[in-house]
């Protein structure tokens, strides 16, 4: 089975969506880092910034020339 995600957009829940979807959402904006998302099985709700890999990786990061 999927995975299925929900999360919080104007303080109302959203949901569910796959991980694809939600990944999608974040592409949109419609997802920020701050933004509270809860997988379905999970026992918290945690903030979007702590999903590994659903927001693409920072470039010019510190330690680059």
């Amino acid at each position: 089975m999927p995975d299925r995600w929900y999360y919080v957009v104007s303080d109302k829940e959203q949901g569910p969506v796959s991980r694809e979807e939600l990944k999608e959402l974040v592409s949109l904006g419609v997802v920020q880092r701050s933004s509270e998302v809860w997988k379905e099985g999970s026992p918290v709700w945690v903030l979007a910034a702590g999903v590994p890999d659903l927001f693409p990786a920072r470039q010019g990061t510190a330690g680059a020339p």
